[in-house]
């Protein structure tokens, strides 16, 4: 979608919560733009921990960690059995 219209979409279908997965060279200006078409909760996928005001939400997802989660139980499962 080009971001000249992203504005116009998210108020018309009336979006409030969007998911980021860009590079951490541009997310938090990309979740700036959000929030100024009206997001107000964030599901953040990038490698940066993004800096958003009080009245919006980010969950940041640090797959790292969870790719390591994953590995170190499914290893002790293998373990065990």
């Amino acid at each position: 979608m080009d971001s000249d219209n992203l504005e116009e979409f998210l108020k018309k279908e009336h979006i409030d919560i969007a998911v980021i997965c860009t590079p951490k060279s541009v997310s938090q200006q990309v979740a700036e733009q959000l929030v100024r078409c009206g997001i107000r909760a964030i599901w953040n996928f990038a490698p940066k921990d993004l800096k958003m005001p009080e009245e919006v939400y980010v969950e940041n997802v640090h797959l790292n960690e969870s790719l390591f989660s994953l590995t170190y139980y499914y290893n002790k499962m293998k373990k065990e059995s």
